[in-house]
């Protein structure tokens, strides 16, 4: 007679729950690679109605955390503010951190928000 055993692994999923914005609605950041560009860098800020969008960055790290490209100044005088960039000083193999950050102003209150997102260049 044989027996057979199975084991069971289970597998916990961790959920973060992020704290709701008073002033942003939502927030995303894209960062993608092609041999043309290089680095396809691009975020967005979407506020509630009324909103304006002031310093805003678009921030590109290597896996150091060393910053090696940026851009500032980024502003919206409405609620949405969208950017897109490129940047060809990116390596094959290397792991990169795009960071969108960005201050939401409405009804006479502002509030600071990042989103980020990390990749690989393969």
């Amino acid at each position: 007679m044989t027996l057979i055993v199975t084991a069971i692994t289970l597998t916990l999923l961790t959920i973060t729950a992020y704290a709701r914005y008073s002033n942003t609605a939502n927030l995303s950041v894209t960062l993608t690679y092609s041999s043309t560009y290089g680095a396809e860098c691009g975020g967005t800020v979407n506020g509630y109605s009324g909103a304006t969008i002031s310093d805003g960055s678009l921030v590109l790290k290597d896996s150091s955390g060393s910053v090696i490209k940026s851009w500032t100044g980024l502003s919206s005088s409405t609620n949405t503010l969208n950017v897109g960039k490129v940047y060809d000083g990116v390596s094959k193999g290397s792991t990169y951190t795009l960071t969108l950050y960005a201050t939401v102003n409405r009804n006479g209150t502002s509030e600071d928000v990042s989103v980020s997102t990390t990749q690989k260049y393969n």
